[in-house]
């Protein structure tokens, strides 16, 4: 046997290593019968893969975008259908709404527009583009967390998200 894939950056970099943590557990929290799932697994190893290559503008983001396409592979992604009659994300029906719903569990203009451009982006190696702060990308975080705490059955909490949050500019 041999390694398929050694990390490099990712072993090295304390960032790199949190995100990592961070995606393994959000995975493992997901996952609750070990069945075999080839596109899944593609995702996974596609990001970890980017993630020991990218620059440091493309792994900040990374966290979000991979949140985001595995919500998407589990089956409850995020319907993409952001414009300016319809600028605020409801996170408990996963789409863009014209006013904040009742319930309070939502993103307004402009952490709901930055999602939208985060959706948008199939090729996440283009995450650079999207410039966002360390409070933007904190409130993102917990957002999508409280997200997956919806809608997968047995989520609890994500210990690594607050490791994450500290870590990444």
């Amino acid at each position: 046997m041999k390694w398929a894939l050694v990390y490099q950056r990712v072993m090295s970099s304390v960032t790199r290593n949190a995100i990592a943590l961070y995606m393994t557990e959000l995975l493992s929290k997901c996952m609750k019968q070990p069945e075999a799932n080839s596109p899944l697994f593609e995702l996974a190893a596609g990001a970890l893969r980017l993630l020991d290559e990218c620059d440091d503008a493309v792994a900040a983001n990374l966290p979000l975008h991979f949140t985001l396409q595995l919500a998407a592979e589990l089956g409850f992604g995020l319907e993409d259908e952001y414009s300016a009659t319809a600028p605020v994300l409801d996170l408990k029906e996963g789409r863009f709404v014209a006013e904040p719903p009742i319930h309070g569990f939502y993103l307004q203009p402009p952490l709901s527009e930055v999602t939208h451009q985060l959706l948008q982006h199939e090729n996440p190696v283009t995450l650079y583009r999207i410039r966002l702060n360390k409070l933007q990308r904190r409130e993102l975080l917990q957002s999508y967390a409280h997200f997956f705490h919806y809608h997968v059955a047995d989520f609890g909490q994500l210990k690594t998200l607050a490791v994450l949050q500290a870590v990444l500019d």
